[in-house]
């Protein structure tokens, strides 16, 4: 029996053979037997597919998100330490305001604010603004 015979037969089981739970997990132990193991690989409904590429997907977007995440850390790490530099201590507001950036965007924002300001307090002026 070719491939496609064989899913179109896994389909109908699954479709018109109801199954109780136990039925269900007994059906599922078989075919985790390497005997019955090409019958799984085969036997994938447009649901499984869909919920593969879902998690595939999602994977993909939390590595993303992630990778952005870390950028953003690191990158108030910075903002930390250039402020230490500027004005030989950071401040614990501006530590949590600096802290509370959550975007490249206000990053960069923040960048700019810490060169132009002379004190301290000019600067978490700046930060404070919308």
């Amino acid at each position: 029996m070719d491939d496609r015979k064989k899913f179109l037969l896994g389909e109908c089981v699954q479709a018109y053979l109801p199954l109780t739970e136990d039925q269900a997990r007994e059906l599922e132990g078989i075919l985790e037997t390497k005997t019955y193991s090409e019958v799984k690989a085969v036997n994938l409904t447009v649901y499984d597919k869909g919920m593969i590429k879902g998690i595939e997907k999602g994977r993909e977007e939390g590595r993303e998100e992630g990778r952005e995440q870390g950028q953003i850390s690191g990158l108030i790490s910075g903002l930390m330490f250039a402020t230490e530099l500027k004005f030989g201590r950071t401040d614990p507001v501006i530590a949590e305001k600096l802290n509370a950036l959550s975007s490249l965007d206000e990053i960069g924002r923040a960048q700019t604010f810490l060169k132009q300001a002379s004190t301290p307090e000019e600067f978490l002026r700046d930060l404070a603004r919308p």
